[in-house]
């Protein structure tokens, strides 16, 4: 089995020699192969991170937005990237993974999942086995990038009327919105598994889903890097940049409400994604 290289990423909140010494402690127990420093990655602190992470491989971006500097630290990298800001966030740290030997250009990853698919579906349990599985994960980073619940519950409302299961995903954090769209939806054929999947399960069970309806948010890049069909509701930020890089999604994008977003809206382009992918798979095919 070949070696898998071991990537570990930091929160910088304050400059200080605490939080430095906070990062080695953790730098030391995982022993990184390999090093990302990310904007603005052109400071003292940063390089000296990147000076006591001891991976034998250390890539930097160099970003328009990095501040200036008197002294350039650029020595202390293997080697040095500058990001496109024209381009999807993902598409850059891609090139970045490109430059580790960690990302083939393979357009879906080929995984080979720790768990049963047939142990996990028995979690799902449709009223009908014939029922088609939309997955739902209704959380988000920022409230005003998170869909209304109640109109969530209104698409839930409609879907299921139509003859789909949906199944309410997240963690622990989305317990009370997933709660209130389950109460407002008012259906049968809707199922919580809140809280119930490790990360890697999640990626599991979303590929038994026909498609998943998600904010922006990082569930949204786990289904997106599976290859798992998209709609995604966003606001604030620009799904350009930071949205799906696939073809097998839809964006509905409102820069400044999300909630002006309507239900129908959400609901139609859910059936337009749904004629573009096969049934079973979930992979785009060609329409007539």
């Amino acid at each position: 089995m070949a070696n898998i290289p071991t990537i570990i990423s930091y929160p910088v909140a304050k400059t200080n020699l605490l939080s430095l010494f906070r990062i080695w402690c953790r730098i030391k127990k995982f022993s990184p192969e390999i090093l990302y420093a990310t904007y603005p990655s052109n400071t003292l602190f940063q390089t000296l991170i990147a000076i006591v992470s001891r991976a034998r491989m250390k890539i930097r971006h160099e970003h328009p937005r990095d501040k200036k500097s008197h002294i350039d630290y650029k020595f202390v990298y293997n080697k040095i990237i500058t990001l496109d800001p024209k381009k999807n966030q993902v598409e850059n740290n891609l090139r970045l993974s490109e430059m580790a030997t960690v990302y083939t250009k393979s357009p879906f990853p080929s995984i080979k999942w720790p768990y049963s698919l047939e142990t996990l579906n028995q979690s799902i349990t449709p009223r009908n086995s014939a029922m088609p599985v939309i997955g739902l994960h209704a959380g988000g980073n920022q409230a005003v990038k998170q869909y209304p619940a109640r109109t969530f519950a209104e698409v839930v409302r409609i879907l299921g009327q139509q003859g789909y299961h949906i199944i309410i995903l997240g963690s622990d954090k989305e317990k009370q919105i997933n709660s209130q769209i389950i109460k407002y939806a008012r259906i049968k054929n809707i199922q919580d598994l809140t809280g119930r999947f490790t990360l890697g399960e999640l990626g599991r069970v979303l590929s038994s889903c026909r498609c998943l309806l998600c904010n922006d948010n990082g569930i949204m890049h786990l289904a997106d890097w599976l290859g798992i069909p998209l709609v995604v509701l966003f606001s604030q930020t620009d799904p350009v940049k930071v949205g799906p890089i696939h073809s097998r999604c839809r964006i509905l994008n409102h820069p400044k409400d999300i909630s002006a977003i309507k239900s129908d809206q959400v609901v139609a382009e859910i059936h337009t994604l749904l004629k573009t992918v096969h049934p079973k798979t979930g992979f785009s095919c060609k329409m007539d």
